[in-house]
């Protein structure tokens, strides 16, 4: 029997973000058919039969996932699920927008094959990546002024050109977007002394905008794909193509954060910029306590060295400006009890994709049993508010 794959919402992209929309439909067709295989039947997606239909209650708001689920396309609908989930504001990341930052990190001898792009050029990468860009951040501003701060779409920053990051980070910020996405792979300004520049301007710091890394540029960290080319690590085909699921892209998914972390923590950034709001998402939360814990023991080995320009410990910077989101299966109480940090960690629905999970309030709370309540409050409601100011 053949395996049927449900498209996600990508027919769609031409209405709502013009001609780039179409073209990156296409091409995220084709990769979705790759990872699908030979052996797979594509079904088609009719907006009509799936928009919009299902009711909105408790029960379909807990059980159902991916295009049929209620407010996946309206947010006027969502707003009214978000009511009955209990949550006052949330967080939007792109699907369609994290094709910029993964034109623009993926090699340009990796790119044309992952997507069958032909007569790959750089020109032609970066005319896709600046596209993708353009087109979702306006779409991002024009959604954040219709529904005032309930739902809080996350712009998107390149990072290979630090005038036009520059540039783009004001223009974000004027349009009124309240938290932008940096590409993990690469680092902004694409160079030591422009990575610093950028950081220093501190503008996101000043204005209150969380920056914040998103799964979905992470193949671009290694520089050989033949890490993930075995049978056991074939991805499912699942109605979602947001991200692989797979055992090695989301064993490995959060290393170039890990590395973008490392960085900023270590150099002093949090030190130069005690109120800089950083989030990492759905990326997991296992390795955040892991990669505290080892920063300390490498911060007090170079300590005569870093001792310059970091005033705390590691793990204090991390607990004070660092936010994680993690997955409905993971004991994040048993983290909090090996490492601390319990400020850190926070909860996230996904909603509504499938790998979120079909009920994660329930998932969370079924083990924890002997949590305080102290942190079930910080996990569920306060820690977030650093991502979600004013």
């Amino acid at each position: 029997m053949r395996e049927k794959v449900k498209l996600p919402l990508l027919t769609l992209w031409g209405e709502h973000f013009g001609e780039i929309g179409e073209e990156v439909c296409d091409l995220a067709m084709k990769r979705m058919r790759k990872m699908a295989g030979d052996g797979a039947e594509i079904d088609g997606f009719n907006v009509e039969d799936h928009v919009e239909k299902t009711p909105i209650d408790e029960e379909t708001i807990r059980t159902v996932r991916g295009s049929e689920a209620p407010g996946a396309m309206s947010f006027d609908r969502r707003i009214q699920v978000m009511d009955l989930q209990g949550v006052r504001r949330q967080l939007l990341f792109p699907f369609f927008g994290m094709f910029a930052p993964l034109f623009e990190s993926t090699p340009i001898e990796k790119i044309g094959g992952s997507f069958g792009i032909e007569n790959v050029t750089p020109p032609k990468i970066r005319r896709l990546a600046r596209g993708v860009q353009k087109a979702y951040n306006g779409w991002a501003a024009e959604m954040t002024r219709k529904h005032s701060d309930r739902i809080r779409p996350a712009g998107v920053l390149l990072a290979n050109d630090l005038d036009q990051l520059l540039r783009d980070t004001e223009e974000i910020i004027a349009s009124g977007l309240s938290s932008v996405i940096v590409p993990a792979s690469l680092p902004p300004g694409a160079s030591r002394r422009r990575t610093r520049h950028w950081i220093r301007s501190g503008r996101c710091a000043q204005t209150d905008v969380p920056v914040m890394i998103h799964i979905g540029d992470e193949r671009a960290y290694r520089r050989s794909g033949a890490w993930g080319k075995i049978p056991a690590f074939r991805p499912v085909p699942t109605e979602t193509n947001e991200i692989p699921l797979d055992p090695f892209t989301l064993s490995t998914a959060h290393q170039p954060a890990e590395n973008f972390v490392t960085a900023i923590v270590l150099g002093g950034v949090f030190e130069r910029h005690p109120t800089l709001r950083f989030g990492l998402i759905e990326l997991g939360a296992h390795w955040i306590g892991p990669l505290a814990e080892s920063l300390d023991m490498w911060g007090e080995q170079f300590w005569r060295r870093l001792g310059k320009v970091l005033g705390m410990k590691p793990s204090e910077y991390i607990n004070r400006n660092i936010r994680v989101s993690s997955f409905h299966f993971e004991p994040v109480h048993k983290y909090v009890e090996r490492y601390g940090l319990e400020d850190v960690y926070c909860f996230a629905t996904d909603y509504p994709h499938p790998e979120g999970g079909k009920d994660p309030l329930a998932s969370h709370l079924s083990r924890f049993g002997g949590v305080s309540d102290s942190f079930q409050e910080k996990f569920f409601v306060k820690n977030a508010e650093l991502l979600l100011p004013r």
